[in-house]
Parts: C-alpha cells; sequence; structure tokens
C-alpha cells in the first residue's frame, strides 16, 4: 500500500505544519488497519452543504450516485467512475499528498469518514 503510506506521510507533515485538528484526526482514521479505512460514494459527497466543496477522504472514494457541483476531493483512492464523475462536474480528485499541498492550511476542508 505505497499509496497509504505516502497518504500518511503527507498528512503527518501537514499535521505537524498547520497544526490544524482535522489533520490530526485523519492521521488517526489513516492509521487504522487497511480494511477498516473509509469508502464513501460519489452521491454521499454531493449531499453535503453547497460550503463544503472541498472533502478529505482519509480512504477510498466509491462511484455511486452522482455528482451535480465542483468538488475538490482528497482521498487515497478512487475508483475510476468515481474519478470520472468528479471531474466531468467541473472538480478535481486528488491523491491526499497532492490535496495537502494545496490544502495544507486546512482551512474550509470537511474531513469525511467516522
Amino acid at each position: 500500500m505505497m499509496e497509504l503510506d505516502s497518504a500518511i506521510a503527507a498528512v503527518k507533515s501537514a499535521a505537524k505544519a498547520s497544526g490544524k485538528p482535522i489533520y490530526k484526526r485523519a492521521l488517526k482514521m489513516l492509521s487504522r488497519e487497511a480494511n477498516r479505512l473509509v469508502k464513501v460514494n460519489v452521491g454521499k459527497l454531493d449531499s453535503f452543504p453547497p460550503d463544503a466543496s472541498v472533502i478529505l477522504v482519509p480512504g477510498k472514494v466509491l462511484g455511486e450516485g452522482e455528482v451535480s457541483r465542483k468538488l475538490s476531493v482528497g482521498a487515497v483512492a478512487f475508483t475510476a467512475s468515481a474519478a470520472q464523475k468528479i471531474t466531468s462536474a467541473g472538480g478535481e480528485a486528488l491523491l491526499i499528498k497532492d490535496f495537502v499541498a494545496k490544502f495544507g492550511e486546512g482551512k474550509g476542508v470537511l474531513l469525511v469518514g467516522g
């Protein structure tokens, strides 16, 4: 799981640099066993309030549902259909290391998962 290791390193760096609790919580979620990582469908991401357009998923984004608005989503992995639906709606599907590079300050980022 090289992508997971890369994600953990990026989030750990962001947590240290920004001091934001969102990255500390994401790090804790990413440190779980691989089979317990978050899995969320794009339809659920689309159902969040309109001001929640920058979303961090410490796991995998699946393609069930539709995306009707521009979202910036960071995740460990995306199914091909999930990435296609996000980008077709004008958004971006970013691996966590790229997401952290772009949104490292944590401002306005919604963490999804439980």
